[in-house]
């Protein structure tokens, strides 16, 4: 692996909400991204309750839902009519749906990558929160923070003020606990026997495992057995890196620099579903490294 050219993609460091093309874009507190098969990147901007996307086409910022113009809140409706409360983790289900963990809202949605549509997946949708597994709906999470979704389309979800790991099966949309318990800590165990300390991001390896990184001021990265479906990768020439890549990648998290790479290029970006941040700092544009892949 080299080191590359560092471009900025969209905004210029100050923070505001505008969509346009390059540095006329505005954001305030990116939170994560994703990146699809088409190269468009969806971007979560929790300070602007709302989901953003960069055309890979053009490099033009739009708005995708939610509305940064009007108070954060709760509703499932297309577009700008839509409301979020600081969403932030985002991972792509196996249909090409964006799953956004809306942390203030205490819930798990789903939106359209076409048209914007917003459902909710999972949780009660209000600044309520509580723990509960069951039926989707009925089911209470405090504080969700990051997503990722395995090849079954098995939503696992770092529930962050709940100490736990939490999965949402599949079609049937039940909700579980994977491990962990009310009581944090940082002990290994199986389960419920396990201790979490606010877990802020997870993945997924090939093998079907969790890694989590559990309260990043600590930089603990924990490894769960979870048996799960390897998860989609979007580009198979680029696998190889990426998988060489993945602890390097919640290091570079734990450590407070969200670095992670593009799912498409291999080029170095924020980690899916970590915060955009390096150093402390909040940045306010989206910034993009290519690297050369290694040979075998």
């Amino acid at each position: 692996m080299r080191c590359g050219t560092v471009s900025t993609l969209a905004g210029n460091g100050e923070e505001g909400y505008a969509d346009g093309i390059g540095a006329a874009a505005r954001f305030k507190e990116p939170w994560a991204i994703v990146v699809d098969a088409q190269g468009a990147i969806f971007v979560s901007n929790s300070e602007n309750n709302c989901l953003r996307k960069w055309d890979a086409s053009n490099g033009a910022v739009s708005s995708l839902a939610g509305d940064a113009e009007e108070w954060p809140g709760f509703a499932d409706w297309l577009g700008s009519s839509a409301r979020f409360y600081n969403p932030s983790g985002m991972a792509l289900d196996t249909e090409g749906h964006l799953i956004v963990a809306d942390s203030s809202n205490n819930c798990i949605r789903k939106v359209t990558t076409a048209e914007g549509r917003v459902t909710t997946v999972a949780g009660s949708g209000s600044e309520l929160s509580g723990f509960a597994d069951g039926s989707a709906l009925a089911a209470r999470f405090d504080s969700p923070m990051s997503i990722t979704v395995d090849g079954s389309d098995n939503i696992l979800v770092a529930d962050q003020d709940n100490h736990r790991i939490r999965m949402i099966a599949g079609k049937g949309g039940r909700v579980m606990t994977v491990a962990g318990s009310a009581e944090r800590g940082k002990e290994d165990g199986t389960g419920a026997s396990a201790r979490f300390d606010q877990p802020l991001h997870l993945t997924q390896d090939e093998q079907g495992r969790l890694l989590v990184l559990d309260n990043v001021t600590r930089g603990s990265v924990r490894v769960v057995e979870a048996s799960l479906a390897p998860p989609q990768r979007l580009a198979p020439k680029v696998q190889s890196v990426v998988q060489d890549a993945l602890r390097m990648d919640l290091q570079q998290a734990a450590r407070g620099h969200g670095a992670g790479r593009c799912d498409v290029c291999g080029g170095w970006t924020a980690l899916p579903g970590a915060p955009l941040r390096a150093g402390g700092a909040e940045p306010l544009l989206l910034r993009h490294v290519r690297v050369r892949q290694r040979h075998a």
